[in-house]
């Protein structure tokens, strides 16, 4: 509680993470309302992950992934109670949470839609009563070509948007989730001025490039995005973070340089973006090329 009330100096979180510490701290306090350091030992550490997994989650259990959440923000702040108040060995506390394991299930491939399944979006027509859903269409699409999340779009600055002589307009901004610089080759995607007139905001007082009214709460917007997959005949299914993911696979599937998707995707680390660049369709085909097997008639 006191790590959330008063953060470190170097610590500076968006609302969503220090959400997920105070839901950490509810659920510590619900597992054990008063803890002392001395408690504190890898025995104490595997009971709260019992704890942890044993909760309802939207599909049965607690997720993994929501466990590891958690998991990793306690690590932080008795690592911090560690280092700057002495309370514990730093040493410990990493023993403790090296011996007892979370495991969550790798990221499932193909997360992304196909270039083919992004024309039939671009493609869907619109009556006046549907205009909730262009307007979504039209934001999805736009984290199609920048790779950013539905709140990178919300705080995106019009000073941050720039107009090449040659080329036309890109974006040097940064994320959200970690402040990290981004350059956008917006001119690469023709329909994305069609989406900025469309829904720029025009008032010089207000800083941000998109109309506030644009935007609706995250789970309406994933709701929407659900719809446009019905009528576009889509069988993959559509979230916010789809947009981003599609941006970084169609990047590659045409040949970008890990180092240039790495400053488009905003990536603390080149490492971050090397997950992206496993085996995929690209590299299948360029493996497979000097293989026939239409010549066997098989």
């Amino acid at each position: 509680k006191n790590y959330i009330q008063n953060p470190p100096e170097t610590v500076n979180l968006d609302d969503v993470t220090w959400e997920k510490y105070r839901a950490c701290l509810f659920h510590l306090n619900n597992f054990q309302e008063r803890i002392t350091f001395s408690q504190i030992d890898d025995i104490l550490i595997a009971r709260f992950k019992n704890y942890l997994a044993n909760l309802k989650g939207r599909k049965g259990k607690m997720n993994p992934s929501t466990i590891k959440s958690y998991w990793d923000k306690l690590k932080v702040v008795l690592t911090y109670a560690a280092k700057k108040d002495h309370f514990l060995d730093p040493i410990e506390v990493e023993r403790y949470f090296g011996e007892v394991k979370i495991s969550v299930p790798k990221k499932k491939e193909g997360q992304h839609l196909e270039i083919e399944e992004i024309q039939l979006l671009r493609r869907l027509v619109f009556d006046e009563k549907d205009k909730s859903l262009k307007r979504d269409r039209d934001l999805f699409l736009f984290q199609v070509y920048t790779g950013f999340y539905y709140n990178d779009l919300q705080i995106l600055r019009k000073d941050q948007l720039f107009n090449d002589i040659e080329q036309g307009l890109y974006i040097i901004g940064e994320r959200d989730k970690n402040d990290n610089p981004t350059i956008i080759p917006l001119f690469k995607f023709p329909y994305a001025m069609n989406i900025i007139e469309d829904y720029r905001d025009n008032n010089p007082d207000y800083p941000f490039l998109f109309k506030k009214s644009v935007f609706i709460e995250i789970q309406a917007y994933n709701r929407n995005l659900k719809l446009l997959t019905k009528r576009a005949n889509i069988v993959r299914k559509l979230s916010n973070k789809t947009g981003r993911h599609t941006n970084a696979q169609m990047w590659i599937r045409f040949g970008a340089d890990r180092p240039v998707l790495s400053k488009m995707m905003g990536h603390e680390k080149e490492q971050t973006t090397e997950n992206y660049y496993k085996v995929g369709l690209r590299e299948v085909i360029e493996g497979t090329k000097g293989i026939n097997f239409e010549k066997l008639a098989i």
